[in-house]
């Protein structure tokens, strides 16, 4: 059974302030929150693509918006820690959640680490999802891929993002635009599933939607979240690896993508060394993991989340 709320958060005594969210599946099952990448993203993709399905394997699937992220346009987003955890509480509070499976992907594992470390009674498990535990490795491994197989306007546009200082939007953004414009996120040997997945998502009349309002409103809930968590929280210096002895008890899981140009084997190895519960690479998968090879994915939920 589906189940959509809206609800109103009261952002530190300023007006109500609205995030998106929504479940799917039986309230009294297992919960899981999924955390979207970003900062600037969305969980539609998921929301589209996998929330149903996994919740039909058992689960109460639980997914939201960030503060001024995605579809969670607002006007009192701090773009901090301490705000977005807050939130996540609220969330939980809202859906009678006290303990949760977080499923982390990409930035949203490292929130989900972060989260885990400052609120470790109310973490059961973590999956993280594709997710770096230390960004600037995975900005160097864009540089690398770019370095080799990019075209000569690739190579020319990372010259001038070379030339930033490595702590700045500047560098971090314009290293993600390079792994968009030249197949980072892509497998090169994605299954006719994913491609049928894909092609899905990006028909889906709530997506075209999503994408029509992000270009009327300039892309306001995309670039203000990246420029924000950059100044506010230096997040593309954050050395995740850090925080995993404060982990406790509390499992982590790495599934990752063999295609994925995020990640070097020196990066993939040292998640893994750090993936308590378990850790695996799917085949001809990337960065969508839950696009690309769906079954796996939720097969491996399963697995560790029972």
């Amino acid at each position: 059974m589906n189940k959509i709320l809206v609800f109103l958060l009261l952002g530190f005594g300023v007006k109500a302030q609205s995030i998106y969210h929504k479940a799917f599946g039986d309230p009294k099952a297992e919960p899981i929150l999924f955390l979207h990448g970003g900062p600037g993203g969305s969980a539609i993709d998921f929301e589209v693509s996998t929330a149903k399905a996994l919740s039909e394997k058992g689960y109460y699937v639980v997914l939201y918006d960030r503060r001024g992220e995605g579809r969670s346009d607002t006007d009192d987003a701090k773009y901090t820690l301490e705000q977005t955890f807050s939130d996540i509480d609220s969330l939980c509070g809202a859906y009678g959640i006290k303990s949760v499976n977080l499923i982390g992907h990409s930035f949203g594992g490292m929130l989900a680490i972060k989260y885990a470390v400052a609120r470790p009674e109310k973490v059961k498990r973590i999956v993280l999802a594709a997710a770096p535990i230390d960004l600037q490795a995975s900005l160097r491994a864009v540089h690398q891929r770019v370095a080799v197989k990019g075209d000569s306007a690739a190579k020319a546009q990372l010259a001038f993002v070379l030339k930033q200082d490595s702590a700045s939007i500047y560098y971090s953004s314009g290293t993600f635009m390079l792994a968009m414009q030249n197949g980072v996120y892509t497998s090169p040997t994605l299954s006719e599933e994913g491609k049928a997945r894909h092609a899905a998502f990006y028909s889906d009349p709530s997506v075209k939607s999503y994408m029509e309002k992000q270009a009327a409103t300039k892309y306001k809930t995309m670039y203000q979240p990246s420029l924000g968590f950059v100044n506010n929280e230096k997040y593309t210096l954050m050395k995740l690896y850090q925080d995993f002895p404060k982990l406790q008890k509390i499992p982590v899981f790495g599934i990752y993508g063999k295609d994925d140009g995020l990640f070097d084997e020196a990066q993939l190895s040292k998640i893994a060394t750090y993936s308590s519960g378990g850790f695996v690479l799917l085949n001809n998968c990337s960065h969508t993991l839950y696009l690309d090879a769906q079954e796996e994915f939720i097969e491996l939920l399963t697995a560790w989340l029972r």
